[in-house]
């Protein structure tokens, strides 16, 4: 376990290497290059990645800044500024110019599902706080990093055929077993009218199939982006990057004030100690004490309802409370996509389906509870000021709604009374949204 202080900053859990994090080995980078510790997340030897367009102003700098195993500097802005200190209002095309890939489709698909998107100026506007968006297969799972300010996605959310799918990681994320000795999970799902569009539990419609449109894969990317580029926004808001000198490194512009999640965890923290610390153990592979083995779904069900949290990744950290109240809130304003959360029993089967877990209590919406949605205003209003008609929205939501409790997880989907919209029998597992954060 990793902890970072800096001047002016709040310490902040490293999200993404946890366990294992030694020497890289022969194939990986040497001790003190800006890729060193990151074996957990990135599969050495990495792929050679390139722009789509070798053409733009930072074309060259792009991979050796944020992608190369032998620099041992961070570069700085003067070198590879954050997109928003030249250009205030990105196009599409300007988005385009920071993406670099280890195959020429990840790029060219994550070009088709912005285009396809009807708010895409959110993710335009957001991609001001980066310097560059990495897309490969030896990604998993995707992660922010403040060293190099820049997002770094799985390929794995862009495949659309079959040839492509091939050519992704289907490596485990390395925090798959992580509280496997808890005697509880917390589940969660995004629904649209009583079906499932998407999940880390369980499968969800064609993202496993041998071929995806654009449209299968939007809400996935939506939702992995929100929560990426609230990161970025938390340590870079647009409103300061003016303010960065050519001669500093992202890191050392970030280190310059206070982050967004400082302010949001002062405003609005969270209560329950017992979820942090069970957190440490689900999401950063922490030994469980016998005192943490013995907590059953009723005592997390009575700790998580009456506090703020939007699910239990918030429980990481400030910085992963303020990235997953932001994404539940956009996700169900532009997209009207509902989130599930799930507090549910261990199965007492082998290799269980969302037919096998029981209920012990759950919530749909619950971003719109009266108490999270002052947090979700607090964090949009931070992380992408200005929008107009979020006010309305949000003091207009009606209050979440809850699950039945004593049914699977399956049947719980359709609150109308309907049947699990997910055809046949999806397999559990037990992982948090691809986001993470690393700092250097």
């Amino acid at each position: 376990m990793m902890r970072v202080s800096k001047p002016g900053l709040i310490s902040v859990v490293l999200l993404v290497c946890q366990v294992g994090c030694g020497d890289s080995g022969p194939t990986g980078p040497r001790k003190g290059t800006i890729l060193y510790g990151f074996d957990d997340v990135l599969d050495f030897p990495l792929e050679k990645v390139a722009p789509l367009n070798p053409d733009s102003d930072y074309a060259e700098a792009l991979a050796d800044c944020t992608y190369n195993v032998e620099r041992e500097q961070h570069c700085t802005l003067s070198k590879l500024p954050f997109l928003g200190m030249s250009v205030p209002e990105p196009t599409i095309d300007d988005v385009m110019s920071r993406v670099i890939a280890s195959k020429p489709w990840m790029a060219e698909n994550f070009r088709k599902v912005l285009e396809s998107m009807q708010y895409d100026i959110d993710f335009r506007l957001l991609c001001r706080a980066v310097t560059a968006i990495v897309i490969s297969n030896d990604i998993r799972p995707s992660f922010y990093y403040a060293g190099t300010g820049a997002i770094y996605i799985d390929s794995d959310h862009l495949w659309l055929t079959e040839e492509q799918k091939k050519q992704t990681n289907r490596k485990p994320d390395f925090r798959t077993n992580f509280g496997s000795k808890l005697r509880f999970l917390i589940v969660w799902r995004l629904v649209k009218d009583n079906a499932q569009v998407y999940s880390r539990t369980v499968a969800f419609p064609n993202f496993d199939s041998a071929q995806r449109t654009v449209e299968d894969i939007q809400i996935s990317l939506a939702y992995l982006l929100y929560h990426e580029l609230a990161h970025a926004n938390d340590y870079n808001p647009y409103e300061k990057l003016s303010g960065y000198e050519g001669s500093m490194t992202p890191w050392a512009a970030a280190s310059t004030h206070e982050p967004v999640s400082s302010d949001f965890d002062s405003a609005y923290p969270l209560e329950s100690e017992l979820l942090k610390k069970l957190a440490e153990v689900s999401f950063f592979g922490y030994e469980a004490t016998s005192d943490l083995v013995a907590v059953g779904p009723e005592e997390v069900v009575e700790e998580f309802r009456y506090d703020t949290a939007t699910n239990y990744y918030n429980y990481s950290n400030p910085v992963e409370d303020l990235a997953m109240t932001f994404g539940a809130m956009m996700m169900l304003w532009r997209f009207e996509i509902q989130e599930d959360v799930g507090i549910t029993p261990i199965p007492e089967v082998e290799n269980p389906t969302a037919y096998d877990i029981i209920l012990t209590w759950g919530q749909r919406q619950r971003v719109a509870d009266p108490e999270i949605r002052a947090k979700a205003w607090f964090a949009i209003n931070r992380i992408l000021p200005g929008l107009e008609g979020v006010d309305a929205f949000i003091q207009g939501l009606e209050d979440p709604i809850e699950l039945p409790a004593g049914v699977s997880w399956a049947e719980s989907i359709d609150v109308s009374g309907g049947t699990f919209s997910v055809g046949g029998h999806p397999p559990l597992q037990t992982l948090p949204i691809d986001g993470s954060v690393e700092l250097p």
